[in-house]
């Protein structure tokens, strides 16, 4: 099955706190092309990014960390990282790759 592509930040999925939902690095990649110059979502997904590495600090000194949610936090971490950075890319060289 082809995943559909999204062009619109209006259709993209979201969590029950509104953040984007990423399923791999070009969904990422993809949603930074869209908020390029949407400086609250990138606002709103560099806050999600920080309360993300909280909740694995947090999970990481507990008395039976689940290693479940753990591994989930990390990868929702490191792809709102390398939305940022695309986003930061696009700023510098001034277009879409």
């Amino acid at each position: 099955m082809v995943k559909p592509i999204i062009t619109n930040l209006n259709t993209w999925p979201l969590d029950r706190r509104g953040c984007p939902i990423f399923t791999c690095t070009y969904d990422a990649h993809l949603y930074a092309q869209l908020i390029e110059n949407n400086t609250d979502k990138q606002k709103m997904l560099s806050i999600s990014r920080q309360d993300i590495s909280f909740k694995l600090r947090h999970a990481r000194h507990s008395k039976q960390p689940n290693l479940q949610r753990m591994c989930d936090l990390s990868v929702k971490a490191q792809l709102y990282r390398e939305c940022l950075e695309e986003v930061q890319r696009i700023k510098d060289e001034g277009f879409p790759a």
